[in-house]
This record gives C-alpha cells, sequence and structure tokens, in this order.
C-alpha cells in the first residue's frame, strides 16, 4: 500500500518534471528570436536534463496513478544519471560561449573526457550486474518514486556534477549582477537563486530524509526552475514591477 506521503511526494516530483520540462522547452522556443540561438538554446537543454534525475520517480508517479504500474527500480536508477553529463556539458557551453569564450574549448575537453569515461563505467556497470547487486539496489528503495542506491562512482561524479553546476551558474550569475542594467542584475538575482535552490534540493534528497521533508525538497525544486526561467527570460510584467520598485 502506497502512503499519502509518498503519493504527495510523487506528485511534487512529477509536477516539477512537468515545470521544468516546459521552462526547458519554453527557453528552447525563445531562443530562437535572439542572436546566439545555439547558446540560448542549449540553457534550455541544460535545465532539462538537470532535471532528469526525477524523471524515474515523475514517470514512476504517472504509470501508477494511470495504471498501477511499479516501474522497475533499475531502469530508475539508470534514467536518474545517465542524462546528468549531458546538462553540464550544455551548461559549460551556454555560459563560456558568453562570457569566457577563450575558456570554453579547453574547459569542454576536459569535462567532455570526464564525462565520457563516467557514461562508458555506468553502462558497463549495468551490463554485467549481478543478482546480490540487483537485490541490494532494490533494497535501498525508499518509495516506489524514489530509488537511492549508488555507487561510489556516481556519488563522486554526481557532487562534481552539483559543485560544477553550482560554480558555473555563480560565475554567470556575477556578471550579471555587475551589469549597469537594473534588468540584467534582476536576472542575475534570480538565477543565482535558482542555481542555490536547485543545488540545495539535490544535495538534501541525497539524504535519508522523514518522508514529509521530500515536500519540501520538492517545494525548492519547483521554485528553482520557476527563478531560472526568470533568469534567462525576465517577464515583461514582472520586469516593470520590479524596475519600478527598485
Amino acid at each position: 500500500m502506497v502512503s499519502s506521503i509518498d503519493l504527495l511526494y510523487g506528485g511534487i516530483v512529477f509536477l516539477f518534471v512537468i515545470i521544468s520540462l516546459g521552462i526547458g522547452l519554453r527557453i528552447i522556443i525563445k531562443s530562437r528570436s535572439v542572436l546566439n540561438k545555439t547558446v540560448q538554446a542549449s540553457f534550455g537543454f541544460a535545465w532539462i536534463f538537470m532535471c532528469s534525475g526525477w524523471w524515474g520517480g515523475a514517470l514512476s508517479f504517472f504509470l501508477y496513478i494511470l495504471f498501477g504500474i511499479i516501474l522497475d527500480s533499475l531502469f530508475m536508477l539508470v534514467v536518474q544519471n545517465i542524462f546528468i553529463p549531458l546538462a553540464i556539458i550544455c551548461l559549460i557551453y551556454s555560459v563560456f560561449s558568453l562570457i569566457y569564450e577563450k575558456y570554453k574549448i579547453k574547459l569542454l575537453s576536459i569535462y567532455l573526457v570526464i564525462c565520457i569515461l563516467y557514461e562508458i563505467y555506468f553502462i558497463l556497470f549495468f551490463m554485467f550486474l549481478d543478482k546480490n547487486t540487483i537485490l541490494e539496489i532494490e533494497a535501498t528503495r525508499r518509495s516506489i518514486f524514489l530509488v537511492s542506491y549508488q555507487l561510489f562512482v556516481t556519488i563522486v561524479f554526481n557532487i562534481f556534477a552539483v559543485f560544477s553546476g553550482l560554480i558555473i551558474g555563480f560565475l554567470f550569475s556575477n556578471k550579471l549582477l555587475k551589469s549597469d542594467k537594473k534588468e540584467s542584475v534582476w536576472r542575475g538575482r534570480f538565477l543565482m537563486s535558482g542555481f542555490i535552490l536547485f543545488c540545495s534540493g539535490a544535495i538534501l534528497e541525497s539524504f535519508v530524509l522523514p518522508p514529509i521533508l521530500w515536500i519540501l525538497v520538492g517545494a525548492l525544486l519547483i521554485t528553482s526552475s520557476i527563478f531560472y526561467e526568470f533568469g534567462l527570460f525576465l517577464p515583461e510584467k514582472l520586469k516593470k514591477t520590479l524596475l519600478k520598485n527598485d
């Protein structure tokens, strides 16, 4: 029997993923009207892949609510981890194309090597799983919407990815905060807040929290996705209100 807290958490994760996918797609669509189309579009792809750690939970919730299907833990674990390297690559390409062009190729080369090696290890590990490891993965399932099993390599890589994203986000946000334009300063504030909230949510969920606190994590993640979009494309009505009161 699935508890009400589990269902609430699954619903929040599903909502976060739907909102994040919508925001990512809107950023990609809006990028058609700006000069740096590829760069702006990669911001959208970065956010879509950043939320991939919750795709398994969202899909599990969707299938359970509609059809009573519970996703396999192994499948969820793969989905939660395999797209994270793409998020980091897209984010580096976006940010360093705009503010640190001369470092872009070197940094992308380093991260590509790390990400490719990680993906190869991850794929090989799951190709040669034994029964004991599969049972261990099942045993770490905290909810039908949340699988907690982590390899040492995935733990290290996820920590590396979170802090890389936070640092890159800070660099970009800080550049906007130093701008003479008030709109850019506000965009910097939203972006910095979005990255902090997202990383906080990601870090908190890695701990074994009481189920009730999963809701707090979900709230942090949903708010972070909204702030991320505001930082890239500040809505006109909100912009007028903020600049008027600044």
